[in-house]
């Protein structure tokens, strides 16, 4: 297939040792709890959010519920390790939904060998939204998920569950995935999260693999070949939107996607250039069915609308499937929230990572994907076992009833309302009027481009100015 093009749309290729699917928050951090301990030096997490109050413990003994505690006790049995935390710093409107005081906290609470920091982005409205793990030389992990308050989760997606907690109506039933992987792609990961960092705050020591032993099942293979790709601003790195463009017009069979949002008009426009094609692939979109706030609903409700446009427009051989994952007695405020950011080609090519399909995860946030290509039958073999399970878990079918000598849409229409889980049609947003003067504001929201926050406010202090300057001049005249 021959997608992934150093210095093009990856950073870097080379080879893994391992690599694991870990479909949904309970497989997940069932394995990251339990690779922890076996760290030696090193604990390095950078994250969107981290909340140390995790709440886990009621859900399983395999989990903790205050994450400061834990990782204190962690290093208390162990001297030589070092754990590190570096989250991102939110703005004043995302402020209030977090965990206050978190640096003082974990400094004057914690261990003195647990040292956690926030930090902004250098650029306007930007946000650091990585989701990477890695433990000594030896294990990583990298996706959609952060270890946070309301990500945990079963693949069953039960909508009112005690487990999650049913007095918390933000807490909805929510889909993501993640990779765990080994092997010397883990170096390049270092390397790329010591660039990004203060030295000084984060000095990663280097030593030779350990073996970290995994006990719980889940989807993998053994030595095989991966890439990474960024969205660094920084950097001037935009490799995961030209790796995404490049796949898509790769496509012969199908492009899989299911990812939070989807606002960008250029992935939106390579899908629609193969949709116009008469013997093009076919085209699979999976969102969630709604947001919760109205800020977010208002942004990427109307963003959403105008990529299925796009897509309907060019949609002349009805190749296109536009869908949301159903849940039993779901309603507008009660739904599964789509989290992933998957896409699936052919089903011999994966990119999974931390971007979203929206403007700011392609050019103004720091992002990390990691892609796989099928070299050979093995790695085929991996990348449609996880298209399937995806697929299969929308329409609540089991693996051996999806039919591999029909198309991908055939199979979702065979099984579609045939469940009480399944895939169906996601139709036009309608905003209500207390919603939409937020559109006003959804440039900052999904902004286009990085710009400098010095370079930013420098243009606000002038327009001001001129805006003053103006009004003092209308005032003489007058």
């Amino acid at each position: 297939m021959n997608v992934c093009v150093p210095n093009k749309n990856v950073w870097c290729i080379d080879k893994v040792n391992h690599l694991g699917f870990l479909l949904d928050a309970d497989k997940y951090y069932t394995v990251f709890f339990e690779a922890l301990p076996q760290a030696r030096k090193n604990i390095f997490i950078t994250a969107w959010e981290m909340e140390s109050k995790l709440n886990l413990g009621k859900i399983s003994s395999r989990f903790p519920s205050d994450l400061r505690k834990y990782f204190s006790f962690l290093v208390s049995q162990n001297e030589n390790l070092k754990i590190k935390i570096l989250c991102w710093k939110p703005g004043l409107y995302l402020k209030f939904s977090r965990e206050r005081l978190t640096e003082w906290k974990w400094r004057e609470l914690g261990h003195p060998r647990v040292n956690f920091r926030n930090d902004r982005s250098p650029f306007a409205f930007g946000s650091f939204h990585e989701k990477l793990v890695l433990i000594d030389n030896s294990c990583g992990f990298l996706g959609g998920m952060d270890v946070s308050v309301n990500r945990w989760d079963t693949s069953d997606h039960l909508l009112s569950s005690d487990l999650r907690g049913k007095d918390n109506p933000s807490y909805l039933p929510i889909h993501d995935a993640q990779f765990v992987f080994k092997g010397s792609l883990l170096e390049k990961m270092r390397i790329m999260m010591q660039a990004r960092l203060n030295p000084d705050y984060v000095n990663i020591e280097q030593f030779p693999e350990r073996q970290i032993k995994i006990e719980t099942s889940y989807p993998h293979i053994e030595d095989t070949i991966a890439s990474l790709s960024r969205t660094d601003p920084a950097l001037k790195a935009f490799e995961i939107e030209s790796l995404y463009i490049d796949a898509i017009m790769s496509a012969k069979k199908f492009i899989y996607i299911e990812n939070q949002y989807f606002t960008c008009k250029s992935v939106a426009n390579a899908l629609a250039k193969q949709l116009e094609k008469e013997d093009g692939p076919e085209v699979i979109i999976v969102l969630p069915l709604n947001y919760l706030g109205s800020f977010e609903r208002a942004i990427y409700i109307q963003g959403r609308n105008k990529i299925k446009r796009i897509l309907e427009r060019a949609n002349k051989y009805n190749r296109l499937g536009f869908y949301y994952p159903s849940i039993p007695e779901e309603s507008e405020r009660k739904f599964l929230k789509v989290h992933s950011k998957i896409m699936i080609v052919d089903g011999r090519f994966i990119t999974l990572g931390s971007a979203n399909l929206n403007y700011r995860s392609m050019r103004v946030d720091r992002e990390m994907n990691m892609n796989l290509e099928a070299i050979n039958e093995k790695n085929e073999k991996f990348i449609s076992h996880i298209f399937k399970t995806l697929v299969c878990e929308h329409l609540g079918i089991q693996l051996e009833d999806y039919d591999d000598s029909v198309s991908v849409l055939a199979n979702i229409n065979r099984y579609q309302n045939y469940y009480p889980r399944t895939m169906k049609n996601l139709e036009y947003g309608v905003l209500s009027l207390k919603e939409r003067p937020m559109l006003l504001i959804s440039t900052f929201v999904d902004m286009k481009k990085a710009v400098p926050k010095t370079l930013f406010w420098s243009m606000i202090i002038l327009i001001m100015i001129f805006l003053l300057f103006s009004m003092k001049t209308a005032y003489d005249i007058l």
